[in-house]
């Protein structure tokens, strides 16, 4: 049936099975009327690759009276239907195939839609992570990145330009977190990096947006009154915050490395060389590491042994006591998962703040006007551990590689590569020789002298 269509007889056609009737202006044009009246506009035309008959919809049929402007794919009046007809008849008459070109663009479309922010970091951290030795923090990474890019989630990740990525980062600098706007760039680059690797975006946009702020090394130092204080505080919290914080103290090691001690870690405890082993995948440098306890840590550690044994002798039920007796960490805060699974000690921002009020709180006490003690953070005592074994007389070289940091860090030309020494025994001793300052310090047995090691 064809017959010059007006948007009145358009509304006219009557209902039924499915029939169209043909626009007698633009060849090829239909609109196509089924059960509820008018549905759709179509367009046939002979593609010239192979004079193949094409048929193509152009959009469905608007009756109202406020007309939308009109678009391929679009709600289209009789009026919008015949300028897309046209258009696209223009299209075909230049060589083209408009019908192919928009299944592209509809299956681009889709892909994209597929193609999410939230997929990809998806992807990311189940498939490109594993491929990598597994980051302990990986979790935490994801959580952070999440945290801040919630309003992403639903993107394409195509979509996400430079000045999205600018616009976040101020955003984190605008709350009073400009560290943590630095290390969101850092972690979103190898996760867009990763994306173009795939093509699902041709370019990373963080790697063209500058650090929103400056980066700052810590120097903070605690010096020794301080670090009688904060051992004295540690003593007030309670529960395994209390060892976990004396081992930092201790140790020089990382807050992460110290909750995530096992007791299948610990060797020798009653022998003469105690140590604790700190598996790869839980250092930030993908690398085992064996820590040397001094008689000082020794003790604290079996003082946990002890609390935990109480725990279980103490378990309401036995049940309770298995589990108890089951748990691989020696900090654990008593908690299990809703899924039955034994999870790390939790809390360790709220350690943070208890930590530092507790110090704070012990100088008011002395005196209500003493001030705060001058910003300190828990990650603080690894620069003192390290800052103190050298005054000990302790080789820097040796320092450093007791806090994990390696020799290829500390060493020059040949050495650098070919010098696999653990220097366990020297390790030893620096840390014996700290945790014996730190001792005579808490003890009020040494004041400010400084033992000074020979010979290591």
């Amino acid at each position: 049936m064809t017959k010059t269509l007006t948007a009145k007889g358009v509304e006219a056609l009557k209902a039924g099975p499915r029939y169209e009737v043909k626009d007698g202006r633009v060849p090829g044009m239909a609109v196509v009327v089924g059960p509820k009246g008018p549905r759709s506009w179509v367009l046939r035309y002979r593609r010239h690759l192979d004079e193949r008959l094409v048929k193509m919809t152009l959009g469905k049929v608007y009756l109202g009276d406020d007309a939308p402007e009109p678009k391929l794919g679009g709600p289209l009046t009789l009026a919008g239907a015949r300028r897309i007809g046209l258009e696209q008849l223009t299209l075909v008459d230049l060589g083209r195939d408009p019908a192919a070109e928009k299944r592209d663009e509809t299956a681009e479309h889709r892909r994209q839609m597929k193609d999410t922010f939230g997929a990809v970091l998806e992807a990311y951290f189940t498939k490109a992570v594993p491929l990598k030795k597994r980051r302990r923090n990986a979790e935490t990474t994801r959580r952070l990145i999440e945290k801040d890019t919630k309003a992403w989630k639903d993107r394409p990740i195509r979509s996400i330009t430079r000045r999205d990525v600018r616009e976040l980062l101020d955003g984190v600098v605008g709350r009073g977190s400009p560290v943590m706007a630095n290390n969101l760039r850092a972690l979103l680059s190898p996760v867009f990096n990763w994306a173009v690797e795939r093509e699902l975006v041709d370019a990373n946009p963080v790697a063209q947006v500058a650090r929103p702020a400056e980066h700052v090394e810590r120097e903070r130092i605690l010096d020794d009154r301080e670090l009688v204080e904060v051992w004295r505080a540690a003593e007030t919290l309670g529960g395994p915050w209390e060892p976990l914080a004396k081992l930092l103290i201790l140790t020089g090691q990382r807050l992460g490395e110290v909750e995530a001690m096992r007791f299948e870690d610990l060797t020798d405890l009653d022998g003469n060389a105690p140590t604790w082993r700190i598996p790869a995948e839980v250092t930030k440098n993908e690398m085992e590491h064996r820590v040397p306890l001094s008689d000082t840590a020794v003790e604290v550690l079996r003082g946990q042994i002890k609390a935990r044994r109480l725990m279980a002798e103490e378990a309401k039920t036995e049940e309770r006591r298995r589990l108890v007796q089951s748990v691989p960490y020696v900090f654990w805060g008593g908690r299990v998962a809703r899924d039955g699974t034994i999870t790390k000690l939790s809390g360790r921002t709220r350690f943070r703040e208890r930590w530092r009020e507790a110090v704070d709180d012990a100088r008011r006490e002395v005196d209500e006007d003493l001030p705060a003690m001058p910003d300190w953070r828990p990650h603080d005592l690894r620069r003192t551990a390290v800052s103190g074994m050298a005054r000990l007389g302790v080789p820097i070289h040796v320092a450093e590689i007791v806090v994990n940091h390696r020799p290829a860090q500390s060493l020059k030309g040949v050495a650098r590569v070919y010098n696999r020494y653990d220097y366990a025994p020297e390790q030893r001793h620096a840390l014996a020789a700290w945790a014996d300052h730190v001792e005579a310090l808490v003890d009020d047995k040494g004041g400010e002298k400084v033992v000074v090691l020979r010979g290591v």
